[in-house]
Order: C-alpha cells, then sequence, then structure tokens
C-alpha cells in the first residue's frame, strides 16, 4: 500500500483572491491522499493585531475557503504570533 502526503508551509492568505494563489499547484494537493497546510498569519473578523514582536494583523477569514477548495486536508496554524 503507498499513501502520497503533500506537505507544505507558511500559507499566506492575507490578499483577496487567495485561492489563485494555488492554482499552480491544486492539482497536486487534491491528488495526495493527504495534504498538510501551516496557516502562518492569523484570521479573524476583528482588526484588533495581538504580538509582542511580530506584527501579525488579522486577515480576512473568507479567504480560508480556498484552503480547502485547493485539497488541503489538515492544516496548522503559527504558535509564534499567537497569545
Amino acid at each position: 500500500m503507498t499513501i502520497t502526503i503533500a506537505a507544505v508551509g507558511d500559507l499566506v492568505l492575507d490578499e483577496p483572491d487567495s485561492a489563485s494563489f494555488f492554482s499552480p499547484t491544486a492539482e497536486v494537493l487534491r491528488a495526495a491522499d493527504v495534504s498538510i497546510g501551516h496557516i502562518e498569519v492569523p484570521h479573524s473578523y476583528t482588526k484588533i493585531q495581538s504580538s509582542t514582536d511580530v506584527p501579525a494583523p488579522p486577515a480576512d477569514p473568507e479567504e480560508l475557503t480556498a484552503v480547502a477548495e485547493a485539497g488541503f486536508d489538515i492544516v496548522g496554524r503559527n504558535t509564534v504570533t499567537l497569545f
């Protein structure tokens, strides 16, 4: 039995139309048995920034739908900029 795992880091989805970022790779991500990604920036409807060393303004949570549409099965969140 063979399992294909696709793993990437630092998904920065802080711009409008984040789905377009995945155009070159979505086919590969969807073809894998498991696709894993790392969400780099926080996403929130509030605009309150929480950080002690690296600015991390929240991005629009609606942009996260692009992650699922691209084929990711599992995502983690950067805890360096979270409190």
